[in-house]
This record gives C-alpha cells, sequence and structure tokens, in this order.
C-alpha cells in the first residue's frame, strides 16, 4: 500500500540504517520496524489498584536485595 508519512530526522536515519544492513527498501524497513515494535508491547493489566506488566515466562523476578544493590551503586 503507498502513502506518505512525516517521520522525525531520527526515525528517518534509523529506518535508513535498518534498510541498508538488510538490503531492503525504505517501505519496507518501516513497515518492519512498525510490525517488529507493535509485537513487543507488553500487556498490562490492574492488580490491587496497581498497574503490572504481564511479563514472559522465565523472566527473573527483582527482589529488594536487587533493588538495594542498584541503589547502593549511587
Amino acid at each position: 500500500m503507498r502513502t506518505t508519512v512525516n517521520l522525525s530526522p531520527a526515525a528517518l536515519e534509523t529506518a535508513r540504517r535498518y534498510a541498508a544492513a538488510r538490503s531492503v527498501n525504505l517501505g519496507q524497513a518501516v513497515s518492519d520496524l512498525i510490525e517488529q515494535a507493535d509485537r513487543n508491547v507488553l500487556s498490562m493489566r490492574a492488580k490491587n489498584g496497581v498497574w503490572v506488566a504481564d511479563l514472559p515466562p522465565g523472566t527473573k523476578t527483582v527482589t529488594d536485595a536487587d533493588v538495594e544493590a542498584l541503589l547502593a551503586q549511587d
């Protein structure tokens, strides 16, 4: 499908690099990048009044100790 879009200079440069690296045209690159972004959206749900992300199976649990270690790095 042919259409006209206005891209930011940064988005255009990203699409051009992607296209060059994969030997595809700019339209295909933009399509690929949009479709990838759509697949990578995390689903969100409310749990006890707090919004949480449904993470993929096997995602590491962040513990209090993990948070404390990160805070100690400052």
